[in-house]
């Protein structure tokens, strides 16, 4: 980066690196674009994170298995897309201060369900016994946990631990909650069938395994090779 460019940088907002080269250093044409680009970009990715809240919502909460109309279910899709977005639009308010970067700031937010989400699906594949609602009460036990690291541990704790302290956390509590309800007997024998069929390490396991090692490698090497 040459110091031309650098001193239209403020210290305090890197974020404005990407913008600024755009803004300066592009052809108008390719500006217009690069803008509509970056705009289909961030609507898509909030369309799509509204929606889905919307529909588990809906699904989960709302119609919970019950049989309504067409016309109650598209009701309640409207009311709970509204009730997300205002909620996204709030907590946008909240957000400037995580992180120096919005890189960062999202990588942040996203450690904290990291690794319960982690922990789920490896509860799912190699624990097939423990009950939905154990499961449930472990991944809300993990976030919290780290909800608490970030707003009393702070920066005594990098958040990347949060990711392995959220998996250990849920996978941990959803385990001893199902042993707790001593509901593991009935729920293996109604999955003696699927269980005969399952093998946790299967082709497409191990593949993801090498590619996981691969990836880890490379990171590794990046300050050797850059």
């Amino acid at each position: 980066m040459t110091p031309a460019f650098s001193s239209l940088i403020p210290a305090d907002k890197p974020d404005l690196l990407i913008p600024v080269f755009i803004r300066d250093y592009l052809p108008h044409g390719l500006i217009g674009l690069l803008i509509v680009a970056i705009l289909s970009a961030a609507m898509s990715s909030l369309s799509s994170t509204i929606n889905s809240l919307s529909a588990v919502t809906t699904e989960d909460l709302l119609v919970a298995g019950k049989k309504v109309s067409d016309k109650a279910y598209f009701k309640y899709s409207k009311l709970t897309s509204v009730f997300w977005g205002v909620v996204t639009i709030v907590l946008a308010f909240f957000t400037g201060n995580i992180a120096e970067t919005v890189i960062e700031a999202i990588n942040k937010v996203g450690s904290v369900f990291y690794g319960p989400i982690l922990a789920t699906f490896m509860v799912a594949s190699m624990v097939r016994w423990v009950h939905s609602r154990a499961m449930n009460i472990g991944l809300v036990t993990g976030v919290l946990v780290n909800v608490f690291l970030w707003l009393v541990v702070g920066d005594h704790l990098f958040w990347f631990w949060w990711n392995l302290i959220g998996a250990v956390v849920t996978f941990a509590v959803a385990l001893f909650t199902q042993k707790l309800t001593q509901k593991e007997k009935v729920l293996a024998e109604k999955q003696d069938v699927d269980e005969e069929h399952y093998h946790f390490w299967s082709r497409n396991t191990i593949i993801l395994i090498v590619q996981f090692i691969v990836i880890v490698l490379i990171s590794l090497s990046l300050k050797y090779l850059l």
